[in-house]
């Protein structure tokens, strides 16, 4: 087994893990982060029956049993970066540098995306900016870097001004491909809004990827088909991608044909198939009440909405006002048993009031529940508050 990053061996069959200062262990209520226990006991089956034994002194060292014995070692590195910590860098090349201010940077972020860096900031490269994202260049040997001056009214702004700009080295030849958790996504710098995937989501595709979402949360084998995956919004098919990789029979719906298109040049990078797989154009909310009536029902759900969207058919949506309407429909779509992910990205809506209105709504028709935050790479400070709220729900 290969160790996560920052995980060495320890005596007596354990595992010396290096707890960030700050970092809580556990979760202290249910909507609040994964502690970093929690973090490593859903990385996977393997991970899940680790516990802790004891902190030995002076060490900033936590021992967690559950591993065959191996030889003991202190580590050399100095694990200060969380990032290097908890993120593979064998199978994946993109991840977030700089989330403003949780490090010290009003405003800006950086992701590295392969050999390039993307930075975004609400203003236009300042001296300041530079310099950090030069130094950040250099660190990873970016061949080039683009720049995002974002934009509140990015509806009423025109795809070529919304889109980066290459500010330092040379643009790629055709399209970039990056890696996360050991597949192939294709990202694009001339698409407006976003450049063809959410890092934030990163864990959660590892999550469906593995079909693992936390201890005693784990797929069940199909005995006579493959299982399937429902992916709402689906934008470019990433969660249908991982869930392909992963053995599901996948249904992608979005309002976008050119991003369903995008789904399927991802699913042919990794070896899949995609006309073994359904990508469906229309309104996600339609087709849900669609396969409603038909009586469909689907293994796994994923719904990650806009924030806002407007459509003829289903009217105006906002997430912080209908979110428990649109769970109760990705809710009916499930069998018993059947796993459920809903995000939310508005700032408005605080996690505490996330996990309380579903939990309202819709608790007594779910037999678990598992808050999810964002990833490592996107840290939560008083002074940057999380925007990403994830909810796995399972279905009695």
């Amino acid at each position: 087994m290969n160790d996560t990053p920052g995980v060495v061996p320890a005596p007596e069959g354990g595992l010396w893990v290096w707890i960030p200062e700050g970092w809580p262990l556990r979760r202290v209520t249910p909507e609040a982060p994964e502690g970093y226990l929690d973090w490593l006991r859903a990385r996977g089956p393997e991970w899940s029956k680790l516990s802790v034994s004891h902190a030995p002194s002076g060490w900033g060292f936590v021992a967690l049993y559950g591993h065959s014995p191996r030889e003991s070692s202190r580590p050399t590195a100095s694990f200060s970066d969380l990032r290097a910590l908890t993120i593979d860098s064998e199978v994946n090349n993109a991840w977030r540098l700089c989330h403003g201010l949780a490090d010290g940077h009003d405003g800006l972020t950086v992701d590295r995306l392969g050999d390039y860096l993307l930075a975004q900031a609400p203003r236009s490269m300042a001296a300041r900016d530079r310099k950090m994202v030069e130094s950040l260049g250099r660190q990873v040997q970016a061949v080039g870097v683009y720049w995002k001056r974002l934009d509140r009214r990015v509806r009423d702004v025109a795809q070529v001004d919304a889109s980066p700009r290459l500010v330092l080295g040379e643009p790629p030849e055709g399209e970039l491909e990056i890696i996360e958790n050991g597949l192939r996504y294709g990202i694009r710098f001339d698409e407006g809004y976003s450049v063809g995937l959410f890092l934030d989501q990163r864990e959660n595709r590892r999550r469906v990827l593995r079909g693992f979402v936390a201890p005693q949360w784990e797929r069940a084998a199909a005995t006579d088909s493959s299982p399937t995956f429902l992916n709402g919004f689906a934008y470019t098919c990433g969660f249908s991608v991982a869930a392909a990789a992963g053995g599901m029979r996948t249904t992608s719906v979005d309002l976008s044909k050119r991003y369903l298109q995008w789904g399927r040049e991802n699913m042919r990078r990794n070896g899949l198939n995609p006309d073994e797989h359904d990508f469906i154009y229309g309104d996600v909310f339609d087709w849900l009440a669609r396969f409603r009536r038909q009586g469909r029902r689907f293994d796994w759900v994923a719904l990650d909405p806009p924030t806002f969207s407007k459509s003829k058919k289903t009217g105006v949506f906002r997430v912080e006002r209908d979110l428990e309407r649109l769970v109760g429909l990705g809710l009916d779509l499930l069998p018993s048993g059947g796993t459920l992910l809903f995000s939310c990205n508005t700032q408005r809506l605080g996690a505490s009031s996330f996990y309380r209105r579903i939990h309202q709504a819709h608790g007594a028709a779910l037999s678990r529940l598992y808050f999810v935050g964002q990833p490592l790479d996107f840290p939560v400070t008083p002074r940057a508050p999380g925007h990403l709220k994830c909810l796995w729900m399972r279905k009695k």
